[in-house]
């Protein structure tokens, strides 16, 4: 069934609901205690759980600070966006259209959510570039703070 389409997963998703409650029944019996089927029982659960599919959140539309807190750091941690605000780079890399600075956003900007998973390598190198370019403008307003 992994190798299913999304919408051929959707569709038949009360078959993994009766995949699901198979393997609770298992998990109910004796035999799952044995290390050897127990470790079996943990690898079906997870290959189950995967392949759940829900609606995914295409698009967020930005609130205000004042009401929602909204930026990038917190839009990504956010449970229905990736739970992790450490993602927000890839927030910023799927909107570089709109977004040329990170650190700013506007309310009722619809940003593209791309899809959960690990940063690219282009998504890194964007990461790493912003702060440096940080740790730069940090830096010359020290040297500026301290020459007044």
């Amino acid at each position: 069934m992994q190798k299913l389409s999304e919408a051929v997963l959707l569709e038949r998703q009360a078959d993994v609901v009766a995949l699901e409650n198979e393997l609770n029944e298992l998990r109910a019996s004796k035999i799952s205690l044995i290390p050897e089927f127990y470790n079996k029982i943990i690898a079906l659960a997870k290959d189950i759980r995967g392949l759940y599919r829900e609606k995914k959140i295409t698009t967020y539309t930005v609130g205000t600070w004042a009401e929602n807190r909204d930026c990038l750091w917190n839009i990504a941690g956010k449970i229905d966006i990736y739970s992790d605000p450490f993602m927000w780079p890839k927030i910023w890399q799927g909107n570089t259209d709109q977004i040329r600075n990170p650190d700013i956003i506007f309310p009722g900007q619809v940003l593209q959510i791309p899809a959960k998973g690990p940063k690219s390598s282009d998504e890194l190198k964007a990461e790493r570039k912003y702060w440096r370019m940080k740790k730069e403008a940090q830096a010359e307003n020290a040297q500026a703070g301290g020459v007044q």
